[in-house]
């Protein structure tokens, strides 16, 4: 074993210092020995792949990109695993683990303890836990083993020779309320007691202007009104009929206290499920947004900015809009072309009344969603960084809103 060396490396080094037997050399005589090192190759980050991974939009089997061979060498391949108890039907509906509940594991190693005994794994586009197999065994995957086969010792951190039973790490509350995420997932609708929409937006609107005051980011007036008007519309999508089915059934035993009223979060202890699957209420905000008739954006220099950003605030939906191979021909991300929302109050402005909504911005081309963000990203004045940048103020926003608006 000639880890971290190559072996091919370290022979040769053998070789060179028995060629040297019985000579006398000073140390610098030594260092300056040629010995014959196999070249490494290692992946380059182009500014092209920069560019790529930009688009976060998983692959067509909902898979995080992989992008290890840019961190890491291609023979230190590991995937992220953690222990939970698996005897019973209950990690069916276990949160995802946190971050310092994972250890990190060769892949291969992982692939044969996966075949010999009961795993699961966190489908990421469904949000679903399910009995794992081999070919799910990823760098991009979350994989949880059965605590009572072993594979961890405190001492040793991950060792497939142990059979001693891994003491689970407890989920804290929030996570148990919250649950994994994923792409056919909504689990921050679900908090601690109902908030309207019109009074959400508003929060969000004030936790965005008060993180531009405090952070005075080197942004212009038009970039921070953007940022500022994208919390006060992010979740406009919630008006939505898909949506509020999906709260009213997320609630059989405690209603809405008021009747009448579009609601952005609700006190249901599971995260929303959709029918039909993939709705993303984000793609609603952002046709909304686009609908001139609405006149949301009417005077607003970076209007691109704001749907992008309403858009963009989840992480499911940023360059790439399409939808999922098992949708109907008129449908995209649960949305269906046509589909009205309902009427809503929201701040600051008058009712926005119901809207039929057109999926034409979701198809490739001039003026769709995704030619206005790729313009956006390729802005001198903007690009890749500030972009994202001001995608994390408008998701710090909305957390805060969320924080402390019952959520």
């Amino acid at each position: 074993m000639y880890l971290p060396y190559e072996s091919a490396d370290v022979e040769a080094s053998v070789r060179q210092l028995r060629s040297l037997e019985g000579r006398g050399l000073t140390g610098s005589e030594l260092a300056a020995q040629g010995v014959v090192e196999r070249e490494e190759l290692h992946p380059v980050l182009r500014r092209r792949d920069l560019i790529s991974l930009f688009d976060t939009a998983p692959d067509l089997s909902g898979n995080d990109i992989d992008v290890s061979p840019f961190i890491r060498d291609a023979s230190d391949r590991t995937v992220s695993v953690a222990w939970r108890d698996l005897s019973d039907d209950e990690w069916t509906t276990m949160p995802a683990p946190r971050r310092e509940e994972l250890c990190p594991a060769p892949v291969g190693t992982v692939k044969r303890l996966v075949s010999a005994g009961k795993s699961v794994v966190l489908d990421q586009r469904d949000g679903d836990w399910r009995f794992a197999r081999e070919d799910d065994v990823r760098p991009t995957a979350l994989l949880v083993l059965d605590a009572r086969r072993g594979g961890y010792t405190p001492q040793a951190g991950f060792d497939p020779r142990s059979t001693s039973p891994v003491e689970p790490v407890e989920p804290v509350a929030e996570m148990q309320r919250s649950g994994p995420d994923g792409l056919d997932r909504d689990p921050e609708s679900s908090g601690r007691a109902w908030v309207g929409l019109a009074e959400h937006l508003a929060d969000t609107e004030q936790a965005a202007r008060t993180l531009l005051d405090d952070l005075n980011p080197g942004l212009g007036e038009e970039m921070r009104e953007a940022i500022a008007l994208a919390a006060r519309y992010h979740d406009l999508g919630k008006a939505h009929p898909t949506f509020v089915a999906s709260l009213e059934k997320a609630n059989p035993d405690s209603p809405p206290p008021t009747t009448g009223i579009v609601w952005a979060k609700s006190p249901s202890r599971a995260p929303l499920r959709h029918d039909p699957r993939h709705f993303r209420h984000e793609l609603v905000s952002a046709l909304l947004l686009l609908d001139p008739d609405t006149g949301l954006l009417d005077g607003v220099a970076e209007r691109d900015l704001v749907v992008y950003l309403a858009l963009a605030h989840h992480g499911k939906a940023r360059l790439t809009v399409r939808a999922f191979e098992d949708e109907p021909q008129d449908t995209v991300l649960g949305v269906r072309d046509g589909s009205v929302t309902a009427a809503t109050d929201l701040p600051g402005r008058p009712r926005l009344e119901e809207r039929a909504l057109s999926l034409a911005a979701t198809r490739l081309g001039v003026g769709s969603l995704t030619d206005r963000a790729l313009r956006l990203r390729d802005r001198e004045d903007l690009g890749p960084f500030r972009l994202a940048f001001c995608e994390a103020l408008v998701r710090a926003a909305d957390g805060r809103a969320s924080a402390t608006g019952g959520a």
